[in-house]
């Protein structure tokens, strides 16, 4: 079962160790002695952008501290702890949610301004995966003072979900069912956009709405989400790319009154909440876009936008599961 401290109400309650304790803890936790003093060869040692990492036995407690579970739950490996999803009332991603029913997963809520070690020590990790936590910089030397830490290999929300899963498979000795894994992702994304060839000819665009008044919207075409329906057929809005200026990292805010800039052939929107939303659709302007009144506009929960924009294993199956009927639906099958 999933442990009582994943209960989302009580991932923000305080530390409650010293730090005195805390010393301990780490020190208790901290990697064992080189292999080269024990003589003794080790399991792997995984090359990143923070290092060659060595990992001395067959990882068995894992710690993820961001997307990474979804990769290493495909891979048939169920972590000890992993970060809570904020925007899902569980704590866990519905695409996570069956493999780990009725295992003892702890969450750690890793949307803090400190990471809870005492927490992540506790659970006497062997590996720590957290190439997609954002702060890792921040937090990288005191988790190695737990267990090995993986992150990534270029940086940090720059590797593909495949260089990811490539990745995690070596760390944990999975690099067969990860190859697999990624051909499998692959052949069904390809699949897709097969099944569809009418899709090329269309246009989209991909924006949330998360303030009233103004709508953020994703302008660069090398975003992993745009990347990804764009591997579908569909081609970002010249409109949209049109928005980023000098700078297509930017995620310029359209005002709800200049809201036709997003008008495309498919249009995609998360809301922050259902007061937003109703904000938006009883805007005159955006009510009269074309997509709007042809039904070629996808609401996109926020627990899948987080998939799409991090895109890993599991996460790219509840991606298509979720966004290929909704296409059909809109720009037809």
């Amino acid at each position: 079962m999933i442990a009582p401290t994943s209960r989302l109400a009580t991932l923000r309650t305080k530390l409650l160790a010293p730090a005195a304790l805390l010393l301990v803890v780490l020190g208790a936790c901290s990697t064992p002695a080189s292999n080269e003093e024990a003589g003794t060869e080790a399991f792997r040692v995984v090359e990143t952008a923070k290092g060659d990492i060595e990992i001395p036995g067959r990882p068995e407690r894992i710690v993820t501290l961001g997307f990474e579970a979804s990769v290493l739950l495909d891979l048939g490996l169920v972590p000890v702890g992993m970060a809570a999803d904020a925007y899902d009332p569980t704590g866990v991603p519905v695409y996570n949610r069956e493999p780990v029913e009725g295992e003892d997963v702890e969450l750690i809520d890793t949307s803090t301004a400190e990471l809870p070690y005492e927490q992540i020590a506790g659970l006497r990790p062997d590996l720590i995966l957290a190439g997609t936590y954002y702060d890792i910089d921040k937090a990288y030397d005191r988790l190695s003072e737990i267990a090995p830490v993986v992150t990534f290999v270029k940086g940090s929300y720059v590797d593909t979900w495949q260089e990811q899963a490539t990745l995690i498979g070596e760390a944990t000795g999975k690099e067969a069912e990860a190859e697999r894994a990624i051909a499998r992702v692959s052949d069904r994304i390809a699949g897709v956009a097969a099944d569809h060839p009418d899709w090329k000819t269309k246009s989209f665009s991909m924006s949330f709405n998360y303030d009233t008044g103004k709508i953020t919207t994703i302008v660069d075409p090398m975003d992993f989400a745009i990347q990804l329906v764009s591997q579908l057929g569909p081609t970002l809005s010249p409109k949209v790319t049109a928005l980023a200026g000098d700078d297509p990292r930017t995620q310029p805010d359209v005002s709800y009154e200049a809201v036709e800039v997003l008008d495309a052939d498919l249009v995609l929107m998360a809301h922050a909440s259902g007061s937003l939303q109703d904000s938006l659709t009883s805007n005159p302007v955006f009510a009269n876009l074309p997509a709007v009144e042809d039904g070629r506009v996808v609401t996109v929960d926020l627990v899948s936008i987080n998939a799409l924009r991090t895109p890993m294993l599991r996460g790219i199956d509840h991606s298509l599961d979720m966004l290929v009927p909704e296409l059909e639906r809109a720009l037809g099958g």
